[in-house]
């Protein structure tokens, strides 16, 4: 079932701000955990919706921009959970900036707990 052109725009909106709230959360000591779980649900909740719309052939990953914040995170997540080694090293050879490399390496932290 095709998601509505409006839900794809928003998810590539929300899922990679949505790891960047969390990433933030977790970094700073304003956020209690309670605050924290919240952002991981948020997340959980995104990536579910990403990986729905892939299994459709909806490939809302192509209409993320790997430069925004939170893409990569998404791009590497998605690699990671279709198994994807191809997938992966095209994501880590899009990586440009430290605060990339700083994103998969939160990113590889946060699911190694």
């Amino acid at each position: 079932m095709p998601i509505s052109p409006f839900l794809e725009v928003q998810l590539c909106r929300d899922a990679p701000f949505a790891w960047l709230m969390r990433d933030k959360a977790v970094a700073s000591s304003r956020y209690t955990p309670d605050d924290i779980s919240f952002f991981d649900s948020r997340l959980d909740g995104y990536l579910d919706f990403i990986k729905i719309a892939e299994q459709e052939s909806q490939n809302i990953l192509s209409s993320l921009d790997i430069d925004d914040w939170g893409s990569i995170f998404v791009h590497a997540w998605h690699a990671l959970e279709i198994n994807s080694e191809e997938a992966l090293l095209n994501t880590l050879s899009s990586v440009s900036s430290d605060d990339q490399w700083r994103e998969l390496v939160c990113f590889k932290l946060s699911f190694s707990a």
